[in-house]
């Protein structure tokens, strides 16, 4: 298939009387195929971040939410429109909130480029969502325009080394009280 751009414009006597038209055409079968090929891209760009098992989002850089695919969404059990153009701050729980926004008031004004950080959101049925997420920082002219995030629900794994944490503590709290004396030997019997 050939693409041409064509431009005609009327041809006048001295009169004004229309007596034919004048046109240039141009052959944009290249340029056609390089918008095809950047749509096809977008397509599947868009159909990897709708369906990705992660979480992706972006903020501004003083945390105004401007993106969120639908992981995020349904992870954190709000709709694309209750959370587009909100603070992520306001999604993290009172008492954690300071340290979250020291760390990443620290990442864009240190200009740090990546980082991890697990941190609880509010989820929109009230209860607590644990995630791990890296952010990214993206930098033109010197300035940080945005922060793009790939998270990771880790409320699960939270919950276990909770309850370990616990465990851990009512053990050594039992040995700490014993009458009896513990001793901890290895497979090869070493104290």
């Amino acid at each position: 298939q050939i693409w041409n751009l064509t431009t005609k414009a009327p041809m006048q006597d001295s009169q004004g009387k229309i007596v034919g038209l004048v046109g240039v055409s141009r052959n944009i079968t290249q340029r056609k195929k390089a918008e095809e090929r950047v749509r096809q891209s977008e397509e599947r760009l868009r159909h990897l971040i709708d369906n990705a098992d992660d979480m992706i989002f972006q903020t501004d850089p003083v945390g105004n939410l401007e993106f969120i695919n639908p992981t995020a969404a349904k992870v954190l059990k709000y709709k694309d429109s209750e959370l587009l153009g909100r603070k992520f701050q306001e999604l993290i729980p009172a008492d954690a909130r300071p340290s979250v926004v020291a760390f990443y008031s620290n990442q864009v004004n240190e200009k740090i480029p990546n980082t991890y950080y697990e941190l609880p959101f509010l989820a929109g049925d009230g209860t607590e969502v644990w995630i791990g997420q890296n952010v990214q920082l993206t930098i033109e002219s010197d300035r940080v325009v945005s922060l793009q995030a790939i998270a990771r629900d880790i409320t699960q794994r939270r919950k276990v080394e909770m309850q370990l944490a616990q465990e851990k503590l009512f053990f050594e709290s039992l040995v700490d009280i014993s009458p009896v004396a513990i001793v901890w030997l290895d497979l090869e019997e070493r104290i």
